[in-house]
């Protein structure tokens, strides 16, 4: 699948105990593709996922986009599914760089 997604951050207001800060935030677009392959066996089925994307940070001083790597895998069986998932970014936020690597796990009933 694929997702194309419009942000409007410059109408983005911050109310602080009554009081509206300025935010500087510029309106963002952010893309994304992945894919899920299932492999159905006999009593279970087993999912693998990958996807990226680029995600346009609003602050407009920062001109950062960040890249994300994605990569899990799962598995349902008699209702219960149990998933893994890894992110991985990578951008640059102000002439720091972000490097970090996100671990998640899932574990839902299909009702």
């Amino acid at each position: 699948g694929a997702e194309l997604s419009y942000r409007k951050w410059s109408h983005y207001r911050l109310i602080y105990f009554g009081e509206e800060e300025e935010r500087d935030l510029s309106d963002t677009v952010k893309a994304a593709i992945g894919a899920e392959y299932t492999m159905s066996l006999k009593k279970m089925d087993l999912f693998f996922r990958l996807g990226f994307n680029l995600d346009k940070q609003p602050r407009k001083d920062a001109g950062t986009v960040l890249s994300n790597y994605s990569a899990g895998a799962g598995i349902l069986y008699k209702g219960v599914e149990f998933g893994v998932g890894f992110l991985y970014t990578r951008g640059t936020t102000g002439g720091i760089g972000q490097d970090h690597f996100t671990i998640c796990t899932s574990l839902s009933k299909k009702m």
